[in-house]
Formats: C-alpha cells, structure tokens, sequence
C-alpha cells in the first residue's frame, strides 16, 4: 500500500484573507469583500477541491473502461443559508444545503 501525507499551513494575513502554503504555492482564500485581496472564498476552494476529485476519479475510471478521455468539464453549484456565519439565530446547521455536480 502507498501511503502519501499532505500538509498545509496556513495563517491570517488580515481579517480578511488567509494564507496557505501549500507546496510552495501560497494560495489566498479571501473573503471577496475586497478588491486588492483577490482570492477564491473558502467556500469556492472547498467546491474546487471536490471538482478536482471528481476530475481526478474520472481520469481513473475513463483509463479502467479504456475510454479516450478528451476532456472533462465539471461544474459545482452549491447552497447555504449564511444565517449562523452572520450570527444570527437559526436552526438550520452551518455548511452547504444543496451540492449539484454536472459532469
């Protein structure tokens, strides 16, 4: 079995943007309130992840099924209520409601 560890380190830069060394790429996670720190939201970097994932799943599963994968578009649209990230009082839980995948 291969066994591979990532690690990340991050730190905030501004109340605004966070700061990701990643290897040897600094990634900007940001808010998006702000012009001159430009960034994906953490929101738009999870969404990202996962279509990097699905991209890398259906790479696999083409060479598997010796299909001729020319290309591969994947788009991710996903809802939430931003009430308890405002702090206002909710019952709904935090994080993404709906996640629709085309591929």
């Amino acid at each position: 079995m291969s066994i591979k560890q990532v690690k990340i380190v991050g730190y905030a830069h501004s109340d605004e943007q966070f700061i990701v060394n990643a290897n040897n790429f600094k990634v900007r996670i940001s808010k998006n309130s702000r012009p001159e720190l430009e960034g994906p939201s953490p929101l738009e970097y999870v969404l990202a992840g996962y279509a990097g994932c699905i991209n890398a799943v259906g790479k696999l599963v083409a060479k598997e099924l010796n299909l001729d994968l020319k290309s591969l578009q994947i788009e991710i649209a996903a809802t939430l209520s931003l009430d308890k990230y405002q702090g206002k009082e909710s019952n709904n839980r935090a994080g993404f409601e709906v996640v629709d995948v085309l591929v």
